[in-house]
């Protein structure tokens, strides 16, 4: 599919998760780890590469998609696996 995009690929978007509420908007679920979760929403649908930004506390933390799990109801609800962006 490289030949849709002139040999590039899409770029990834990130998607501001802090203005929203986490238990109105979304349900964010840590795995054992930290270093993954899942996230399940009906707000816009992300794509694999894409960066979310959550509320952690004080602050924000960054999680990539790796994969994305859509609903075929009339919810349009989503699931995500993130994992942890680290520094």
């Amino acid at each position: 599919m490289n030949w849709l995009f002139g040999g590039r690929r899409p770029q990834s978007r990130t998607h501001d998760y802090t203005c929203y509420s986490p238990i109105e908007d979304y349900i964010f679920e840590a795995t054992d780890n930290g270093q993954s979760a899942y996230l399940t929403s009906t707000c816009r649908l992300p794509k694999s590469g894409d960066v979310l930004l959550l509320p952690d506390g004080t602050g924000t933390v960054c999680y990539r998609v790796v994969e994305i799990e859509e609903y075929l109801d009339t919810t349009h609800a989503w699931t995500a696996l993130l994992e942890k962006i680290v520094d």
